[in-house]
């Protein structure tokens, strides 16, 4: 997956500068070990952490790094958190631009939005010629139920044991496993 960085953190002078400063490096979970909830969110703070001094490394640099050479994408999934949308933050400071929106033209299969604030906002992009609607709307719906199951789960819990699936998924997926009945 792709973890966009805001870019405005790498030098204080750009605090305050328009336009668009981020980047989106290549970023892989590791789930191999099994962590718990608590382990897996440390891990991913440390790695964002790390991230961020290669944020504004030049995508060739990133390409030799990560092994993929010329039109190979670097992932197909993009992962973007904001503390506010941009209407938010331009209303904060007073501009008079209302109900702004920031459109993706990257070639992602899928970007994944979350905003803070007042209330959590999050909002799953996908490229229409290659993932159907039902199917965005499907893994938005994992992602919102896995987000829920982790607000209401143990710290110490296992990850694996998180389930993100709905009731009626969960359903069909263990009717796979049940023998067919042979008298029929």
């Amino acid at each position: 997956m792709g973890l966009v960085d805001a870019g405005r953190s790498v030098d204080a002078d750009w605090a305050e500068t328009a336009g668009c400063l981020i980047s989106t490096l290549p970023f892989q979970v590791d789930l191999s070990a099994r962590p718990s909830l608590r382990g897996l969110l440390t891990q991913l703070r440390a790695q964002t952490l790390e991230m961020r001094r290669h944020a504004h490394v030049e995508l060739t640099e990133v390409r030799r790094w990560s092994g993929r050479h010329g039109a190979a994408p670097l992932f197909d999934t993009v992962v973007m958190y904001a503390r506010r949308t941009l209407s938010e933050a331009l209303e904060a400071r007073g501009c008079g631009w209302t109900n702004l929106q920031l459109v993706e033209e990257g070639d992602a299969l899928v970007t994944l939005s979350v905003h803070g604030g007042a209330q959590l906002r999050i909002e799953l992009e996908h490229d229409a010629a290659r993932l159907a609607e039902d199917e965005a709307g499907r893994m938005l719906g994992h992602v919102t139920r896995l987000l829920t199951v982790m607000g209401a789960a143990d710290a110490d819990a296992p990850v694996a044991g998180l389930d993100m699936l709905s009731a009626a998924e969960t359903e069909a997926l263990l009717a796979l496993g049940r023998p067919r009945d042979a008298g029929a």
